[in-house]
């Protein structure tokens, strides 16, 4: 078991597909194993997507069971949900459709201490909340310990949140099967993409953020806690581990049918890009990997 600094409520953030999913759901499932008292479960915390992320608003927010929506209440369906402008809002883009749902977000969650709610938040979520409430986001960032997810394969990541954001799905839960569908990417979006993943973090993760960074490999090595969760505190179908989908790397250059012209795209811009942001990533001289100097972040949060 992972230990972390507990005088602070745990919440999940960093890089997206970067074991944030199975990490969030291993932590709540502990915590139900722990605590008489935990909080409730709210999945990611500002993702807005109708018919999927729903709260209840009770003593505490509560994700709404899916159990309805689907036969084994493993899957989040969203193939019939009109997601384009729900998916991945940030600031600057498509937010006149997020914002005010984003708003009822915030305003609902303010009405509880961090202690009564659990999940995740990226730092592109972080980017819409300020909009709304810069204080609230700062006593978000600084009134946490952030379980801060790292992965070092930068290109895999994106290819991987690429794919998952062009076919709907993100996770694998249960018997469910990994959707294969060719697709073809926008090679001139890469500088942006690349901007919304690290520009994003290196803006918003501080050091005076109470905080652990923990790897994707480090996440692969949780040991499964699913048998000793109690599965009548909670519905269930936000706490299934999602399952490890075999030879990925594999599949993505298949059905990505421009991915070498992407990959060439992408190598010749990560370099560029991240030169932008004082030294926190450091590119591997194969440019394969991206490790982190944590003596580079920025000293206090931007809000501060």
């Amino acid at each position: 078991m992972m230990k972390f600094n507990n005088s602070k409520p745990l919440i999940v953030g960093g890089l997206p597909r970067s074991g944030t999913t199975a990490l969030t759901r291993f932590v709540y499932r502990q915590l139900l194993i722990e605590s008489d008292n935990p909080p409730g479960y709210c999945d990611e915390l500002f993702r807005i997507l109708p018919s999927v992320y729903e709260i209840n608003w009770l003593d505490k927010p509560r994700m709404i069971s899916l159990a309805n929506k689907s036969k084994d209440a493993l899957v989040l369906d969203v193939e019939n949900v009109d997601a384009t402008d729900f998916m991945f809002p940030v600031a600057g883009n498509n937010i006149s459709t997020t914002l005010p749902y984003i708003k009822a977000r915030v305003d609902s969650y303010k009405r509880y201490n961090f202690s009564d709610y659990f999940g995740k938040v990226f730092p592109m979520d972080l980017d819409m909340i300020k909009l709304i409430d810069q204080n609230y986001t700062k006593d978000l960032l600084l009134n946490h310990h952030w379980l801060i997810c790292w992965r070092e394969d930068w290109f895999e990541l994106l290819i991987s949140i690429l794919y998952a954001i062009n076919t709907k799905q993100f996770h694998v839960y249960g018997q469910q099967s990994f959707i294969e569908k060719h697709i073809l990417l926008h090679p001139l979006q890469i500088d942006q993409d690349i901007h919304n993943i690290f520009g994003l973090f290196y803006k918003w993760i501080s050091k005076d953020m109470d905080m652990t960074l923990i790897s994707l490999d480090d996440i692969k090595n949780i040991p499964n806690n699913w048998n000793e969760t109690p599965k009548d505190k909670v519905p269930t179908d936000w706490l299934v581990p999602p399952v490890v989908v075999d030879g990925k790397k594999k599949k993505m250059e298949e059905l990505v049918l421009n991915y070498d012209i992407v990959k060439k795209r992408a190598f010749k811009r990560i370099g560029p890009m991240l030169s932008k942001y004082n030294g926190l990533f450091v590119l591997s001289e194969d440019k394969e990997k991206i490790h982190i100097d944590l003596t580079k972040l920025r000293e206090k949060c931007i809000l501060c």
